[in-house]
């Protein structure tokens, strides 16, 4: 269950990340495969390297693009990928689940996780707000294979279009948006984790709310 604060907060992002879509696709300099733009990243570390707090698996990313919860569990077992922050980790299992985060830290996360760089780290926006769009998905799905656990196909990923060139006010402007995305997100875990700590105590009696008296708490408020 969301408190209203929380449902805002994602409201707000799936707001900002429309906006940073609209200004990808109307982008209309000369159209290049994005392979030119970014890359896969197949960096990996031994699976005891991983922190709870920064691994990402398919479960732990969000379908419709609702970025990413803390994972459940850690691999006990094999190699998991490195990403960094401002790359780009979208599921490949299911690509029509729509399960896309800009990482706004450090990390390590599965196998079927695809990592994508931007080969100039100014444009790491850009590229998300491109990959961010239901066109991208759409396209990995006609080259998915599979039936029950569909993957794309990385390298036909690649070659999926996209201007090659955006104007400055675009990148900058999918800056922000993006910074004020991970800033909203952060806001959003504080009060998750406070929210987790407290309702327990709430429904179990051990904070008693009735001994509170809200009017003198509110008193600051009475010369407005």
């Amino acid at each position: 269950m969301k408190g209203p604060r929380l449902q805002l907060y994602v409201s707000l992002n799936g707001y900002l990340e429309e906006l940073c879509e609209c200004l990808a696709a109307h982008e209309s300099g000369t159209k290049t495969e994005i392979m030119q733009l970014c890359s896969l990243v197949s960096e990996k570390v031994p699976c005891n390297e991983a922190v709870l707090n920064t691994y990402v698996s398919t479960e732990s990313l969000l379908s419709d693009k609702r970025g990413r919860q803390r994972a459940s569990s850690l691999p006990r077992t094999g190699k998991v990928t490195v990403y960094r922050s401002s790359d780009v980790l979208i599921s490949n299992i299911r690509p029509y689940f729509k399960k896309i985060w800009f990482a706004d830290c450090d990390g390590t996360c599965s196998g079927d996780v695809l990592v994508f760089r931007a080969k100039n780290p100014l444009l790491a926006p850009y590229l998300y707000s491109i990959l961010h769009a239901d066109s991208f998905f759409e396209f990995v799905m006609k080259g998915a294979k599979g039936t029950k656990m569909s993957r794309g196909d990385k390298r036909q990923m690649l070659t999926y279009q996209a201007a090659s060139s955006p104007r400055q006010d675009t990148i900058a402007s999918t800056t922000i948006l993006t910074e004020q995305i991970a800033i909203n997100d952060r806001e959003n875990d504080k009060l998750t984790a406070l929210r987790d700590v407290i309702l327990p105590k709430l429904m179990s009696g051990e904070i008693d709310v009735s001994k509170i008296d809200f009017t003198q708490l509110n008193s600051h408020l009475a010369e407005y």
